[in-house]
């Protein structure tokens, strides 16, 4: 009868630290930044707390990183659907929407930890830092869709394309905060509607032009 190993001691287990990040940021959005603890990031990640500790000594640095990972995927992915299209409407369109959310499940969630991202960032220096560098990586984002759209006729911008990007951005904001706290049926598509009114309205696009969530179900 073969023998049964011994359990090795010493180094805890290897785990993928994203993975890790991505449990404690779920965390997060259900316990809040200042609620989140060892013992439930281990839970959702299915790892023991001595694991979790060996990745992240110090609870504020895992909160920080799990904050940091999520955030930072999140626009990640919104830069990178962008870069996949060529036709500045529908990079528009995707950055519109997808920064909203259509799918109920993903925009509460998504817009809770930016809440949390937002509010942590007011207590915390370097949270702040990052917080611009955020915010001025999507306004440059937007910048580059709309002066790419006016050198090639698409849009016709009323005032500066800065002061656009800048109100495009402030609309989106200011609807997620509704949509992560007040969200019902409807609100999204409300919300990505009235984006889309100021954009034509400040862009003087061609009317033929599919609306948004048309452009965007053609493009998922």
């Amino acid at each position: 009868m073969a023998s049964v190993p011994s359990p090795r001691r010493g180094r805890p287990p290897k785990h993928s630290r994203p993975v890790l990040l991505k449990s404690a940021s779920r965390v997060l959005i259900d316990r809040g930044y200042d609620g989140l603890r060892y013992r439930d990031v281990a839970e959702a990640a299915g790892v023991p707390v001595a694991s979790l500790q060996h990745y992240f000594p110090n609870l504020a640095d895992l909160r920080r990183e799990a904050l940091l990972h999520q955030v930072h995927t999140e626009i990640e992915e919104l830069s990178d659907n962008v870069h996949r299209l060529n036709d500045p409407w529908d990079r528009l369109t995707s950055i519109v929407v997808s920064a909203i959310a259509l799918d109920p499940v993903d925009r509460k969630p998504e817009w809770m930890l930016w809440l949390e991202y937002w509010r942590a960032a007011g207590r915390d220096p370097d949270l702040a830092v990052d917080n611009l560098r955020t915010q001025l990586t999507i306004n440059e984002l937007i910048d580059l869709i709309l002066s790419e759209g006016v050198e090639s006729g698409v849009f016709k911008p009323r005032a500066e394309v800065s002061a656009i990007t800048k109100t495009i951005v402030a609309m989106i904001n200011g609807y997620g905060i509704h949509l992560a706290i007040n969200d019902k049926v409807g609100d999204a598509e409300e919300a990505i509607s009235l984006v889309e009114a100021y954009v034509r309205l400040m862009l003087q696009v061609d009317p033929a032009l599919p609306s948004f969530e048309f452009a965007y179900s053609r493009l998922a």
